[in-house]
């Protein structure tokens, strides 16, 4: 399998700080700033616990509070308007709470292999030798498995990756409310997830820090290492 090969479904960067309630005094000065930079969103919530904004056409949705900022968006086409939206708001929120250091940075990617069917999901789940169970050893406690699921987290001192592996079969319903418009060609009902979660371990400062180059870095090493350690 190759990475070219999957969907990215949600793409999420969450930054967090040590409580700044400055968010109190210049949350309004912080969406007035963010909402002149990008004029598309519209503001959903603010409060004195959290602050949101949406873009409905684009299925983006910001936030951030006294103790962390997230900018979320659902089967981005491309990742330029998030990678511009990033920094511009990390930054805002860093210099209105007057944020030093970032605790925790981390992106989020919610990856998906549609298949045919959920046999198929589970067959390609099947092939990782990480997740590999002989049918002998199953005798004990029944003839088939039923579901597989995979959580594998490895760090370093820099920086950690969680990938959890499952098989989905998913509906679309009607009658649940969406914050954005349903895009019908972009679901599928069967699909191997991978659900890959990237993390910083140390303090990173944060007039130096960079969200496009974390970002962009993490998509590297997942483009040319991720099928290489899950070896499907």
């Amino acid at each position: 399998m190759l990475y070219e090969s999957l969907l990215l479904e949600r793409m999420i960067l969450e930054t967090r700080y040590d409580r700044h309630f400055l968010y109190l005094d210049n949350c309004g000065r912080a969406m007035e700033e963010f909402l002149g930079r990008f004029p598309g969103f519209e503001v959903a919530k603010a409060s004195p616990e959290t602050a949101q904004m949406e873009w409905r056409e684009s299925s983006t949705a910001v936030t951030f509070s006294h103790e962390k900022v997230d900018v979320a968006q659902d089967y981005p086409a491309n990742l330029a308007a998030f990678n511009e939206i990033c920094p511009f708001l990390i930054a805002t929120v860093a210099k209105h709470f007057g944020v030093r250091s970032f605790t925790r940075v981390g992106n989020r990617r919610l990856l998906i292999k549609p298949t045919s069917s959920l046999e198929e999901a589970v067959a390609l789940l099947s092939k990782s030798p990480l997740i590999s169970v002989r049918n002998e050893d199953l005798v004990p406690f029944g003839d088939r498995i039923a579901e597989r699921n995979l959580l594998l987290r490895v760090e370093n001192d820099d920086r950690g990756y969680a990938f959890r592996l499952s098989t989905q079969e998913r509906r679309l319903t009607s009658n649940i409310p969406a914050a954005f418009k349903v895009k019908f060609e972009n679901f599928h009902p069967y699909v191997l997830m991978i659900d890959v979660d990237v993390y910083s371990k140390k303090a990173i400062d944060a007039t130096s820090f960079s969200a496009v180059d974390f970002l962009r870095s993490t998509e590297k090493n997942l483009e040319g290492n991720l099928f290489a350690l899950l070896r499907m």
